[in-house]
């Protein structure tokens, strides 16, 4: 059974990395004034990631959700080698600074990949039957390193609404580390929409 408003988060603290599930009772999604509107011309997308490559190197270019086929029969939550055979897309808005941040599609799973030095990846709205929230750990580095990224998968279906949230860090006076302002996916598909809307700002 599904649980629509539930928190779920994965921390890294100023001192060390730690990961913890939060539930917070978020209260109502919000409305459609709060929606962005899907009629915004994406612009160009991050850099692809290793799974979207062909058999040459060369990358595969992303296309837009409008014109990806998404099944609309329910399936299991991917495994991590299943997104080899994943294909890039774009979201609907990109809004500035989130260059880092990538989209890939496997059937009805959107893999949303951020990389920079990683604080925080938190769920705010949405349930949380088959979604997955993980940071990226840094290979070969000290423990408590930051992670060098963080990812988000979640299923596209229709009625359902998802708000995620990448805090990267800062780092202030003497050292002091602290999340610094989020990167926001805002990911809704309301019943009737031809295709869902994919927001990162």
């Amino acid at each position: 059974m599904k649980r629509p408003w539930m928190g779920v988060g994965v921390f890294v603290g100023a001192l060390g990395i730690a990961a913890a599930a939060v539930p917070t009772r978020l209260g109502a999604a919000p409305g459609p004034s709060a929606r962005p509107s899907a009629s915004a011309t994406p612009p160009p997308v991050a850099a692809p990631s290793s799974s979207a490559a062909g058999t040459t190197g060369a990358p595969i270019e992303a296309i837009a959700l409008t014109a990806a086929e998404i099944p609309r029969d329910k399936s299991p939550l991917p495994k991590r080698d299943e997104w080899q055979s994943a294909r890039r897309v774009q979201f609907t808005r990109v809004g500035a600074g989130n260059e880092r941040c990538s989209a890939e599609l496997l059937r009805e799973y959107l893999r949303v990949t951020c990389t920079m030095s990683m604080s925080v990846v938190r769920q705010y709205v949405g349930g949380t039957d088959d979604v997955a929230v993980r940071l990226i750990p840094d290979p070969g580095k000290e423990a408590d390193n930051f992670p060098i990224g963080g990812e988000v998968v979640f299923p596209l279906r229709r009625g359902d609404g998802y708000l995620f949230a990448f805090f990267g860090v800062d780092f202030g006076y003497a050292g002091g580390a602290f999340p610094s302002e989020p990167h926001v996916v805002d990911a809704f598909w309301p019943e009737g929409d031809p295709a869902p809307t994919v927001v990162i700002r």
